[in-house]
């Protein structure tokens, strides 16, 4: 799936194509709640969650690797074996 084509979906789509294609990469916490990061194929997928109400806010995607950059601490990346 393509970005363009994932931006096209309604929400409940994006939230489908993320729980059948997305790979989960980790979660950060916000004031409002949470938000798991998902990559799709060649773009990246925010799904914000609202703790209050137990429901998804918003999905968002991205390409722009600086926009990673609230989750470059929680990732944990596999030791490198450098022999």
């Amino acid at each position: 799936m393509e970005l363009y084509e994932f931006v096209s979906l309604p929400l409940n789509d994006r939230a489908t194509t993320v729980w059948n294609q997305g790979v989960y990469l980790c979660t950060r916490r916000t004031e409002q709640g949470y938000v798991n990061l998902y990559g799709i194929e060649s773009f990246y997928v925010e799904v914000s969650h609202h703790s209050e109400y137990n429901e998804i806010d918003d999905i968002r995607c991205f390409q722009c690797v600086s926009i990673l950059d609230p989750y470059l601490d929680l990732i944990e990346f596999p030791p490198l074996d450098l022999e």
